[in-house]
């Protein structure tokens, strides 16, 4: 993977159609490094998180709920659940919403010609996110958390709440294939690579 990235050549965006590109038929593409600013396509849509009022084309909302345990008067943990069922020691929500977007040169924002973004969304996908929202919030303790430790069982002690997004105007770097299609220029994640954004 370090050699595909080695041997990548970065490629400005209003030279991508002439230079790389040049000679291929559609649907052929060729490994690039492109750098441009986030930008909605011309007509696109964006979306406003709730933890922010910034213009932005991804949202990750994660919900992370933390669990404490019981330890005894060594030290150890007891936990009574774990030796039969896996123990969970936090527990992960995440939603994530996207729309299309592109890239565009900063030094020829006015230009038009953009590199339109093929993403799929993937949750797995390592993403240059911008944290908006973060917030600890600590669960009451009654009764039943006193159950859960004499049992053994962890309880949970807080839930961290937390929103990233990519806003608009960030400038990033997307190395992938490159192509034509329907006379526009698309860049997509390449299986060789373990990151596109």
């Amino acid at each position: 993977a370090l050699r595909l990235i080695a041997e990548a050549p970065a490629v400005a965006i209003p030279d991508l159609r002439y230079s790389l590109l040049a000679g291929l038929g559609d649907g052929e593409s060729r490994l690039a490094a492109v750098r441009g600013l986030v930008r909605s396509p011309p007509g696109g849509t964006f979306l406003i998180p709730p933890g922010s009022r910034e213009h932005c084309v991804v949202t990750r909302h994660t919900q992370t709920c933390l669990f404490g345990e019981w330890r005894g008067i060594f030290g150890w943990t007891f936990d009574l659940h774990a030796l039969f069922f896996k123990s969970l020691k936090e527990q992960i929500i995440t939603s994530s919403r996207w729309v299309s977007f592109g890239l565009v040169d900063p030094a020829s924002e006015k230009s038009g010609e953009m590199v339109h973004v093929k993403f799929d969304g993937a949750v797995h996908q390592s993403l240059p996110l911008t944290t908006v929202y973060h917030k600890l919030i600590p669960v009451e303790q009654n009764s039943y958390t006193l159950f859960q430790t004499i049992v053994g069982n962890g309880y949970p002690i807080a839930l961290l709440d937390e929103e990233k997004i990519l806003p608009i105007g960030k400038e990033i770097t997307a190395i992938g294939l490159c192509r034509l299609k329907n006379r526009s220029v698309e860049i997509s994640s390449c299986p060789e690579l373990p990151y596109f954004l």
